[in-house]
């Protein structure tokens, strides 16, 4: 089953005698619950976002993408041995991201990344492609 996010927006109204200062969601809900504020709250917006959006809105709010979507997919991409940087730089442009593992051995040099869907299969197809990149396997994200 595939998994669905979600991004919401709530707007929080507090009514107070005093000007209202805050610093977390908990010393709003603490003013408005056990303190002596008033609070509403509304829905402003909730829609369903790709994996893809959910990293960078999870990593714009300072949060590791793993917290919510694991992983992500492990596009392992076998690359030879005298593959340049620059050619590296190229695959992780079209990748939109660094590799999270780059290590060499004797037969070659292996280049992974980890994406979420549906970028990853967008990748794998056009990493094959490239003239040094000697093969491209993906791992599904359990």
């Amino acid at each position: 089953m595939k998994r669905k996010f979600y991004r919401t927006i709530i707007q929080v109204e507090v009514l107070s005698e005093d000007r209202f200062v805050w610093d977390s969601l908990s010393d709003v809900a603490e003013a408005i619950f056990d303190g002596d504020c008033s609070g509403n709250t509304t829905e402003i917006s909730q829609e369903e976002v790709t994996p893809e959006a959910m990293a960078a809105l999870l990593e714009a709010q300072g949060s590791d993408p793993q917290f919510l979507l694991g992983d992500g997919d492990e596009v392992l991409c076998v690359v030879s041995k005298d593959t340049s940087e620059a050619q590296i730089k190229e695959l992780s442009a079209l990748a939109g991201v660094d590799p999270s593992n780059d290590y060499d051995y004797a037969g070659g040099r292996d280049v992974v990344f980890n994406l979420y869907d549906p970028k990853t299969a967008e990748f794998a197809a056009a990493a094959e492609k490239l003239s040094f990149v000697q093969s491209v396997t993906v791992t599904p994200d359990d």
